[in-house]
């Protein structure tokens, strides 16, 4: 009677060691951890992309720098600032 109820004690014991493994490995690692340098970097890349998909939308009767503030401002809709980034 001993025996079994100490192999159930230990079994139990590996269950949640191996579950909180398993939990603290997903929490870890499922997380994309960025310094601020490469948020920032990533953001102006994001946005430079946006801004030239943006452009390549303008009427042609349009002038260059209304198309530019056109697409600024679509992408600060969407990605917003360098400053106030909306995170998704």
């Amino acid at each position: 009677m001993m025996v079994s109820e100490k192999i159930k004690d230990f079994l139990t014991k590996l269950l949640i060691v191996i579950f909180l493994f398993f939990i603290g490995y997903y929490f870890l690692m499922g997380s994309s951890t960025q310094t601020p340098e490469e948020f920032d970097k990533e953001f102006i890349e994001k946005f430079d992309a946006c801004v030239e998909r943006a452009k390549n939308r303008c009427d042609e009767g349009i002038s260059e720098t209304a198309c530019t503030d056109y697409a600024m401002n679509r992408c600060e809709t969407f990605l917003g600032t360098k400053e106030n980034p909306i995170i998704k």
